[in-house]
């Protein structure tokens, strides 16, 4: 009989961890040795502790991203006819409901950015 996978033993210690079941309940329900699940269990921790999971880098498209200059004016517009995106640092964008091209073309920018 061969060794059985690393994998393998991985899936069997989750489900065991999920189990609520002691490792000679959950071992004996599977047919395997408690002690040696135990075993991976550790092993397996201490693999996890010694090799931490880096978070995947969020790719940029630059490429698909275009930009439209926007000038800063003070702006009375009712709350109840536009649209306002709030972005990070206090940063707010009023649209008034009379959208043109140029509104258009920011809209799209802020949603290809989000």
């Amino acid at each position: 009989m061969g060794r059985t996978p690393r994998e393998t033993w991985a899936r069997r210690v989750e489900r065991w961890q999920s189990s609520e079941l002691t490792a000679k309940e959950f071992a004996a329900e599977i047919g395997v040795n408690a002690h040696t699940l135990a075993h991976w269990k550790w092993q397996l921790e201490k693999q996890a502790a010694a090799n931490p999971v880096r978070q995947p880098r969020r790719e940029r498209n630059d490429a698909a991203v275009s930009f439209t200059e926007l000038a800063i004016a003070p702006v009375s517009v009712p709350a109840t006819s536009a649209i306002e995106i709030v972005i990070d640092m206090g940063l707010v964008i009023r649209v008034g409901t009379q959208f043109d091209e140029d509104t258009r073309r920011v809209l799209g920018v802020v949603r290809v950015a989000a």
